[in-house]
């Protein structure tokens, strides 16, 4: 479903236009963030150790890496993902060497920064000519997915090592497989401690299914 068009190249590019100046607008309001100093850590604690550098990965993990993720391919991929899977074994040495090459200069891969968007309406009844009723779905590289689950892994470690997660976090955490289900028993768990104490009990339900709009 897409808006009422009579050029799909002109359609493409004003969907383009507008993602980009969305981005523009979240990069302004993080460096108005950065510029009034508000962040803190969680702990209220000072940061033991600063993260200046990620390490290098071994085959091992890469493998780990490879295994759990979605064997979804990207079009312009040289392989599809499920090929490389079942080839794995000789392919893996190359593919941990890409990955340390990037960790260590820091620098991600130019052609990896390249995905195909798929613009998706964020709800049936939303209409369909309005541009921010639409959320980009991006399909990028397998090679591009492992680099950033490698960080990811990295940078997760470095957040519980030094208790900057928000302890109340639900998603993203380990042994929270289903954060939903785990952040409402939480919910939950608080009204009836609550209850049983006798007190009242008031639950704010926020609407987050556009979350990030602006």
């Amino acid at each position: 479903m897409l808006p009422t068009h009579n050029s799909s190249t002109q359609l493409v590019e004003d969907i383009n236009d507008f993602f980009i100046q969305r981005i523009i607008g979240f990069r302004d309001e993080l460096q108005k963030t950065f510029k009034t100093g508000t962040f803190h850590s969680i702990a209220g604690e000072a940061v033991c150790q600063e993260l200046f550098s990620f390490s290098l990965t071994s085959c091992t993990s890469v493998h780990h890496v490879i295994k759990v993720l979605s064997t979804k391919s990207y079009p312009l991929d040289p392989m599809p993902t499920r090929l490389l899977k079942d080839h794995l074994d000789d392919i893996e040495p190359t593919l941990t060497a890409i990955v340390n090459e990037s960790l260590l200069t820091g620098v991600f891969p130019t052609c990896l920064k390249q995905s195909l968007i798929r613009p998706l309406l964020k709800k049936p009844d939303l209409d369909q000519e309005i541009l921010k009723n639409y959320r980009p779905i991006a399909n990028i590289p397998f090679l591009a997915k492992i680099i950033e689950k490698v960080v990811a892994l990295q940078t997760y470690s470095y957040l519980e090592t030094n208790k900057l997660m928000p302890p109340l976090q639900s998603a993203y955490c380990k042994n929270h497989s289903r954060s939903t289900e785990t952040a409402l028993l939480r919910v939950l768990n608080d009204i009836l401690m609550t209850l049983d104490h006798c007190q009242d009990v008031v639950l704010v339900m926020l609407d987050l299914s556009a979350a990030f709009d602006t």
